[in-house]
């Protein structure tokens, strides 16, 4: 009997110190952690988009298609015809949309470009990225 009194009360023990993510808006938030162990994860995304006029100026020059990229990584990319006629909200379709994983980071700054269908350059900046968060980033 004192072995079942023993065992239950150090389970009892353990588990009230359950560690784990406590930050919710990480994406590995543990309703049962009771002590934040510094594991919280996160990610960002970012929506490019462009309207009408966007596109209108662009084929004055004889491109054809939009490529995005972010730190030099391709993650998307449009025909110049496909343009959304308001602004979208994050994720919406017709946007391009990229997530990126922050790791432990709440927060990260990313470099962005959009190329033609050359690669030559259109438009570029910087992406401050936080986490759970988005941003809606209109071409110009």
């Amino acid at each position: 009997m004192r072995y079942l009194i023993f065992v239950a009360t150090v389970f009892l023990f353990v588990s009230c110190k359950r560690e784990g993510c406590t930050d919710s808006r990480a994406i590995n938030y543990s309703e049962k952690a009771k002590k934040n162990d510094g594991s919280c994860r996160y990610e960002s995304t970012i929506a490019f988009w462009f309207d009408e006029s966007v596109s209108d100026f662009y084929q004055s020059f004889d491109i054809t298609e939009f490529r995005f990229f972010v730190e030099d990584q391709l993650v998307g990319s449009a025909d110049i015809n496909d343009f959304l006629v308001s602004a979208p909200s994050c994720g919406d379709e017709g946007t391009i949309t990229y997530t990126r994983s922050l790791n432990l980071s709440k927060n990260a700054y990313f470099d962005w470009e959009i190329t033609d269908q050359e690669d030559d350059p259109i438009q570029y900046g910087e992406w401050f990225a936080v986490g759970n968060g988005c941003v809606v980033e209109k071409m110009f």
